[in-house]
């Protein structure tokens, strides 16, 4: 189902061991394989489909594939050979005694494929395996832009599949009926036409199968997963950049449903002016143990994921980036999901980056002060980004000398600056665009506390002479 693909090896001994046939339905599955054989060899026959959402497209129909005589030339009559039309099959068993001792057992169905419709197959085949390529990295993208997300889970096929998938299939964690609804609600009007498995208006949910059974089973377990087991398919013609703006929108939309409403953004309070840097490094150390979930719960990884979505078109994956106040890696965790692959992380507190060691979201951490000698090499880095550093006093104006120093010719400075902090950092900024230091490439305002505003700006360093 989906390009999922159950035990095979298991299943197939059952099937051996009680005497019965095993039919593959690869309806899903055209290219995936098991144990490094494809589906479809695995049984006595085989089911394909060709209907429009399939990789071998007729907009109807499908195929079967067997090596058994018998249940070949039975399939070729049900499927309406009558008389002596199975002698126009090119693909059949050549003996005809098969077929006419056969024929008064089996019903005429009609299911026969066109000439019209298999004319139409025919020349995609030539393109199947690119397609198959192609789907597994759109799929593989988007896999790596969802798994930034703590309340999605994302089942990894058995180590013997290698899938060819069309589609996605994710389960939302932790969120109640209401809010699974809400998600499908509010990815539907973005454009993204996500459905759930275990729903009324699924045709794949058990309870909708009522000529199947008379009384209705309690099935707790199936409706414990499917009701919360999301289902989003991957047209080919979707490119990376369709894909990159789906995961942002599904992310969007979950990290909004997420957040608390009608709460303080900080319980604990924010403290709106330092003494020195003992005390700002001390705040984020005594913060650390609840600083994720706290900030799940204001709405701030909406924010760190419009950053990093944003940033796409101004980053190459390879960029050497600095993430200035990396905490415990919210920002870093958005950037790989878009695609970004070489993040270093700074940051004044010793207990965030001890967080971070074993998260494997940075290639290297750097216990460093703004405002003091940074220990990188001038034009060190190609990008840098920070988000919730620049505000409330945190940082020295000076810092930013170091900042133009170690960042290349060309390179990024993508910066969050709270609104209601006065232009405090915005003025040095603008000092340096006015002596061409800077240029400023882009200002874009995104409220998402209740108690602030913020907006980001990216700049773009200057060839100084």
């Amino acid at each position: 189902m989906r390009g999922h693909i159950s035990d095979l090896d298991t299943i197939k001994h059952i099937c051996e061991q009680a005497g019965i046939y095993l039919i593959e339905d690869c309806a899903h599955s055209l290219g995936a394989e098991w144990d490094g054989k494809l589906v479809g060899y695995h049984g006595a026959i085989a089911c394909f489909s060709t209907q429009s959402y399939k990789l071998l497209n007729s907009g109807e129909g499908g195929l079967i594939a067997t090596n058994n005589k018998e249940l070949a030339a039975y399939c070729i009559l049900a499927a309406g050979s009558y008389e002596k039309l199975y002698k126009k099959h090119l693909a059949r068993p050549l003996d005809d005694n098969i077929f006419e001792k056969l024929k008064p057992y089996v019903p005429n169905f009609s299911l026969r494929m066109s000439n019209l419709t298999a004319s139409v197959l025919r020349p995609q085949i030539k393109f199947l395996e690119t397609k198959i390529s192609q789907n597994r990295q759109k799929y593989d993208r988007l896999v790596e832009i969802l798994n930034s997300v703590r309340n999605i889970y994302i089942p990894l096929p058995l180590e013997q599949v290698k899938p060819a998938p069309d589609s996605l299939q994710f389960n939302l964690l932790g969120l109640t009926s209401a809010q699974v609804d809400e998600f499908v609600q509010q990815t539907s009007k973005r454009g993204v036409a996500i459905q759930i498995f275990g729903r009324d208006d699924n045709s794949r949910y058990y309870k909708n199968w009522q000529y199947s059974f008379t009384e209705l089973p309690n099935l707790e377990k199936t409706e414990s997963i499917i009701s919360s087991a999301c289902d989003i398919r991957l047209p080919s013609t979707f490119d990376f950049n369709d894909l990159n703006l789906i995961g942002y929108i599904i992310k969007d939309v979950i990290y909004k449903i997420l957040r608390e409403d009608n709460r303080q953004d900080y319980p604990n309070g924010l403290t709106d002016y330092f003494e020195n840097i003992e005390e700002v490094r001390g705040k984020y150390d005594n913060w650390v143990s609840f600083y994720d979930q706290e900030h799940y719960d204001n709405g701030w990884t909406i924010l760190l994921n419009h950053v990093a979505y944003t940033l796409i078109s101004y980053l190459k994956k390879d960029d050497l980036i600095l993430d200035i106040g990396c905490g415990t890696g919210l920002l870093g965790r958005e950037l790989i999901s878009y695609g970004s692959k070489n993040l270093q992380g700074l940051d004044i507190s010793q207990q965030s980056l001890d967080i971070l060691k074993d998260l494997d979201i940075y290639k290297a951490l750097h216990l460093e002060e703004l405002g003091s000698t940074l220990s990188f090499a001038d034009n060190t880095f190609d990008a840098l980004v920070s988000t919730g550093v620049f505000t409330r006093n945190q940082v020295p104006l000076e810092s930013f000398e170091e900042l133009i120093r170690i960042l290349k010719p060309g390179g990024i400075f993508a910066v969050v600056l709270r609104i209601e902090d006065d232009e405090f950092y915005y003025k040095p900024i603008k000092n340096y665009c006015a002596i061409n230091m800077w240029q400023e490439i882009l200002k874009t305002r995104i409220s998402v506390l209740q108690s602030c505003n913020h907006e980001l700006v990216i700049l773009r360093k200057q060839n100084i002479l």
